[in-house]
């Protein structure tokens, strides 16, 4: 099987599923954000959003040595925080029951980094109350308003706010290597396989967050 990114095409393994290969593009955002973020081993981070993007970057975390992975999420998430929870996260926080910010300063102290995947834009200020002294914020999620922080604390405190947007070749290959050696597992996250004749229903699915992944498959014969 082909895999196509813009003008490349790339061969994928011969040990990694369709399915698993479907996910490639998800890994390649949350590998981006691992990248520019420049996190080392044995430090921490939150990763607010249990989507398929942040159950992603929880994995990547993980692998790349992090000590603590803190994840977020509402209500409507639970099951996503239980793929979260298995994929690595050390502490799992609703944010309907609880703040996060005084739960994670309180529980863990000022972490090195947070990546957010959530698309809402509070968390924005959230992350920069949470990072310490040169900590960063990666943004992945797309946001429809705008965001409110405090730009006095980020320079005194000389933190930063980074995009994360895009992949380049190179990611794409790292990706598939990732998946071809079993560090990244996907079996969790894809929650529900739906044929394309109940394409409706894979799709409210994902939009009430029953489902972490929803992949669309043939129909049985």
């Amino acid at each position: 099987m082909l895999l196509k990114s813009s003008a490349v095409i790339f061969k994928v393994p011969p040990n990694v599923s369709v399915e698993t290969a479907a996910l490639t593009e998800p890994l390649a955002v949350a590998l981006q954000g691992l990248d520019l973020s420049g996190i080392k081993v044995g430090q921490t981070a939150a990763v607010f959003g249990p989507g398929p993007i942040g159950l992603l970057t929880i994995q990547l975390l993980k692998t790349a040595g992090a000590s603590r992975i803190i994840a977020t999420g509402t209500g409507a998430d639970r099951r996503r925080l239980e793929i979260a929870e298995q994929m690595g996260a050390d502490t799992i926080i609703d944010v309907e029951k609880e703040d996060p910010v005084k739960t994670i300063l309180k529980s863990a102290g000022y972490l090195d980094y947070v990546f957010e995947a959530t698309g809402i834009p509070r968390t924005i200020s959230e992350g920069l109350k949470i990072v310490k002294r040169g900590g960063k914020v990666m943004v992945t999620g797309i946001h429809a308003t705008d965001a409110v922080f405090s730009p006095i604390d980020l320079v005194r405190n000389q933190k930063s706010l980074i995009g994360v947007y895009n992949y380049n070749q190179r990611t794409w290959e790292r990706c598939l290597a990732l998946m071809a050696s079993g560090s990244i597992h996907i079996d969790p996250i894809v929650t529900h396989r739906i044929p394309f004749s109940r394409g409706d229903e894979g799709f409210r699915l994902a939009l009430n967050k029953t489902a972490a992944k929803v992949i669309f498959v043939p129909e049985e014969e």
